[in-house]
């Protein structure tokens, strides 16, 4: 990756691209004012913690972490430390969407007794390929970090690491992420930022497609209230 994109991050910047295995050198850097944290979901929290403690402000992809207990440690670190944490949503950029939500927001279209968000994705199998060796210039262990020791799969590693609960939240913290933030962007305008969250949550959901190694369901609806 980084010699794919490294000369044009080169040329974007003006000056030598530094790379790092270990991103806790980047943490003991005192020229760096901030991080962006683009791991999978197992590794939010500790980065972003440390960064905060290191004194960096935080941009961190969706979703913000893989349990609700590290979030909330992740959303104390930033008050303790004085640090700005983003959530990478970026549909929150985007102004057609902006503009849709401060719409319905307005009341232009009455009273909204619902709004209903939904991904459909034709997901191909996985399969179930057999363990293999480490591939060479893979730091593995550092890959897994606080994730338990598993043998090397080519399932759980890249894009499809996503679909084992070791290291990504199912299809909701996927995908289903940024559909729900848009219906609270909107609920969140229309009665305030301290009655916008649910009171009672309801899912249902279950592996009924594919038969391959995922552990996470293939079809998930929940209910808001």
């Amino acid at each position: 990756m980084i010699a794919k994109v490294g000369p044009e991050l080169e040329r974007a910047q003006g000056r030598p691209l530094k790379a790092e295995k270990d991103f806790r050198r980047v943490l003991e850097d005192k020229d760096i004012d901030a991080v962006v944290i683009a791991t999978p979901d197992h590794w939010h929290a500790i980065p972003t913690i440390q960064a905060c403690q290191a004194g960096k402000d935080v941009y961190v992809e969706k979703p913000l972490s893989q349990t609700i207990a590290e979030g909330r440690r992740m959303r104390d670190a930033a008050r303790k430390y004085g640090r700005i944490v983003q959530v990478g949503l970026q549909r929150r950029s985007a102004e057609h969407f902006r503009s849709a939500i401060e719409y319905v927001a307005s009341g232009k279209l009455g009273k909204i007794c619902m709004i209903r968000a939904w991904m459909h994705q034709v997901r191909a199998s996985i399969g179930r390929p057999a363990d293999e060796p480490v591939p060479a210039g893979v730091d593995y262990d550092m890959w897994l970090g606080p994730a338990p020791q598993r043998p090397f799969n080519r399932n759980r590693f890249h894009y499809n690491w996503r679909f084992f609960w070791d290291y990504g939240t199912s299809e909701l913290g996927n995908q289903g992420v940024h559909m729900l933030d848009i219906a609270m962007w909107a609920i969140a305008l229309m009665r305030g930022p301290d009655r916008c969250l649910p009171r009672r949550v309801s899912n249902q959901a279950g592996i009924y497609w594919l038969d391959d190694a995922k552990e996470i369901p293939d079809t998930q609806v929940t209910t808001y209230d």
